[in-house]
């Protein structure tokens, strides 16, 4: 699975180690099951996914008014196209409600 694909339209907010470490922290989300913490990420994470990459990943700044408004439009966008699949996509990334974009694609 090729999360940095999804992660284009946020490409121009975050610098590329960020996004990079996002990525990751993603990834390895989506694997871990039962308790999500920082030591469970970085063995899920894979290579480059360091306890200490985690570390630096959630202490970095990341302008969030500006992610959250390029993942809205870019969703809006898709989901406006009749698409289902970004309803899902949207709560990875970011704390957007998924609801709003329910009322697009039906």
């Amino acid at each position: 699975m090729d999360i940095l694909a999804l992660l284009q339209p946020i490409e121009d907010s975050l610098s590329k180690t960020t996004l990079r470490q996002m990525s990751r922290v993603i990834l390895a989300m989506l694997a871990m099951t039962g308790r999500v913490t920082m030591l469970g990420l970085s063995r899920w994470a894979g290579d480059g996914g360091s306890y200490r990459s985690i570390q630096r990943f959630y202490h970095t700044a990341i302008p969030w008014a500006q992610v959250y408004w390029r993942t809205g439009s870019f969703f809006l966008r898709v989901a406006a196209k009749g698409d289902p699949q970004p309803i899902l996509l949207c709560g990875l990334i970011g704390q957007c409600k998924p609801t709003a974009f329910l009322s697009l694609v039906r």
